[in-house]
């Protein structure tokens, strides 16, 4: 038998319960390595993926060479350390129950949860994310999650930023026209601004009449009649955007 760290032949433990019968049922080896709260999950020469058991809070926990990545509460509760190396995904992948599972995106490992509302992707940088079981493999989290930033800054957004801005766009050139700047450079306008920040770097201000006391207050005007300040939440029961990465912050 050789040395492997495959994690597809461990068991699914469902809950509390599931996890005090595992612990029980299996015997502790014989090897000075183990000590008696603790009991393997994939054979006793896998001392780095075990089961132990915590008596300071009677939690039952899923380990991973030395980090707990699922944890087993009394009261019924879950946690889950979403770690980001690829051996800690596949070990919380196996060993998850239903409805609760992991999955990878920007190098950044996200518990992906059935929920009440649907299936909804949830990170921690710090920590771990607990959750509740509502019954018929749905869970509701109960801890602080992270926002996603890197999803926020998804082609969604972006689109949604050039649709704010377009008639923003399209005022500034009838107002050039209007000045009489007739010969204005395509290169000066972007005609697809991932950001509200590309308009800082560009030669998009008319010189307009006395009326317009200065370049800024003309500037709020423009956000204000159209709206081009408002941001877009990404909510969590959006599935995060797989392919590339955009290049705005």
């Amino acid at each position: 038998m050789s040395w492997s760290n495959n994690c597809y032949k461990l068991p699914r433990i469902a809950d509390y319960a599931a996890a005090k019968k595992r612990f029980d049922d299996t015997a502790q080896p014989r090897a000075s390595s183990w000590n008696a709260f603790q009991r393997p999950l994939d054979g006793a020469r896998a001392y780095h993926k075990r089961i132990q058991f915590d008596p300071s809070n009677q939690a039952y926990e899923l380990v991973l060479y030395r980090t707990p990545l699922v944890t087993y509460y009394p009261d019924g509760t879950i946690a889950v350390r979403p770690d980001s190396r690829k051996t800690s995904r596949e070990f919380l992948y196996a060993t998850l129950p239903l409805g609760l599972s992991v999955t990878s995106h920007a190098d950044e490992t996200m518990v992906v949860a059935h929920t009440l509302e649907g299936q909804a992707w949830y990170s921690v940088a710090v920590g771990a994310l607990y959750f509740k079981h509502c019954g018929n493999h749905l869970w509701q989290l109960t801890s602080p999650a992270d926002q996603r930033i890197r999803e926020r800054m998804c082609l969604k957004r972006a689109a949604l930023v050039r649709k704010a801005t377009k008639p923003f766009l399209d005022w500034v050139q009838t107002t050039r026209v209007l000045c009489g700047e007739l010969s204005t450079k395509a290169s000066a306008v972007p005609k697809y601004p991932d950001s509200l920040d590309a308009f800082q770097d560009t030669e998009l201000w008319p010189r307009l009449a006395a009326g317009v006391p200065d370049r800024a207050t003309w500037v709020q005007g423009a956000y204000d009649a159209f709206g081009a300040r408002i941001e877009a939440a990404i909510s969590n029961h959006e599935p995060p955007r797989r392919g590339r990465r955009p290049k705005f912050s």
